[in-house]
Order: C-alpha cells, then sequence, then structure tokens
C-alpha cells in the first residue's frame, strides 16, 4: 500500500467533496502560500486569490515560504471561521468544486495530510488513525481513493 497518493485533477475525482470536507474536519491546522511579500497584492493574479483574507485571520503566523523565492506562508488553526475561508474559496459545485487556493495543505498533529498544488492537484499523505475514520465517517477506503487517482 502506498504511504502517498496523487489526484492529478481534484474537479473530476468523483469524491473530492467528500474527501476533502472530511479533511476540514479532522486536521487541526492549516499552512497556505502565496507568491510575493505579506503586503503585496495583484488582484489579477490567480495565484493570490485569498491572500489579503488569510492573512488577516487571528491566530495566523506569517513568514516567508521556502518552496519559492519572494513568497509567504501563513500558519494557522482550523476552526469554523477558518472553515468558512476554505469554503470560501471551492468554486461552484456545477464547475467541479476547483479549489481557488493556489497552493495550501492541511495538517494534523503538525503533519501534511492533504496538499493542493497548482489548484488541483491533491496530494493525500497515509495515516492510519485518519484513514481508519474516512472509512467509518465517509464510507471511502484509501484503496478506494488510489484506485480512482489512478483511473
Amino acid at each position: 500500500m502506498s504511504d502517498r497518493l496523487v489526484i492529478s485533477h481534484i474537479p473530476s475525482y468523483e469524491n473530492w467533496i467528500q474527501i476533502f470536507d472530511f479533511y476540514l474536519e479532522e486536521c487541526t491546522r492549516f499552512r497556505v502560500f502565496f507568491p510575493g511579500a505579506q503586503n503585496e497584492y495583484d488582484p489579477n493574479n490567480p495565484l493570490m486569490t485569498g491572500k489579503n483574507e488569510f492573512a488577516s485571520l487571528s491566530e495566523v503566523t506569517i513568514r516567508p515560504w521556502e518552496g519559492m523565492e519572494n513568497s509567504i506562508q501563513v500558519d494557522g488553526p482550523i476552526n469554523q471561521k477558518n472553515r468558512n475561508l476554505f469554503y470560501k474559496y471551492l468554486d461552484d459545485p456545477s464547475e467541479g468544486y476547483r479549489p481557488l487556493l493556489w497552493s495550501f495543505e492541511l495538517l494534523k498533529n503538525e503533519k501534511p495530510l492533504l496538499r493542493i498544488e497548482d489548484f488541483t492537484v491533491c496530494l493525500l499523505n497515509f495515516d492510519e488513525e485518519v484513514i481508519s475514520n474516512l472509512q467509518r465517517k465517509k464510507g471511502i477506503t484509501w484503496e478506494e481513493i488510489a484506485r480512482e487517482a489512478r483511473s
């Protein structure tokens, strides 16, 4: 069994919204990545969508992101207000729930479990307890995700 799965195009992935809902409830922290300095914003740059709102949340830490020069990482707890902000950046269901956030991670106990890159690529890291909860709460197994991710 693989300890990481890649869903290469989440808009076409049948169980995407159920998986996203589950991980957003299960995880305790988030990291969102944006280009530019903290006070730099270009409304015409889709990579900056949500930057001002995430950066202005209480209880967040903003630091340079090591993944890209001249970029920031916004870290914070997942609470109801922050969950609502993530849902705000899910596209209309008729469009396939394509996140409007360029890159982010959801973490549990500081362990990254779900990562979105380039808007539509999802990386899922295996965690036995989390996957057991996913199966119990949503009826989705790791094997089902793996099968659908490959097809």
